[in-house]
């Protein structure tokens, strides 16, 4: 379950005026999320669906919030996201 805060949060950075603000950004799709993870740079929030979380390779630290897909769904701006 996501919070309210985080999800007005994620929503928030739709727009480019926030991703300045929070100096952070959005990375939607499993390809897209395994990259990240490979790329070294930090990660504030991870949303995933539980089935996805358990694909992930062991990372110590890694912010792991397990969401529902239509929580995801509700959050994110990718039409297809049958992955994450």
């Amino acid at each position: 379950m996501v919070s309210k805060a985080l999800a007005k949060y994620v929503r928030s950075l739709h727009q480019r005026k926030y991703r300045q603000r929070h100096a952070a950004f959005l990375v939607e799709g499993a390809k897209s999320v395994l990259e990240l993870l490979s790329s070294g740079l930090e990660i504030e929030h991870l949303l995933a669906t539980p089935a996805f979380a358990g694909q992930l390779p062991p990372t110590p630290g890694l912010p792991v919030q397990l969401a529902t897909e239509d929580e995801l769904t509700q959050l994110g701006t990718l039409q297809t996201n049958a992955a994450a």
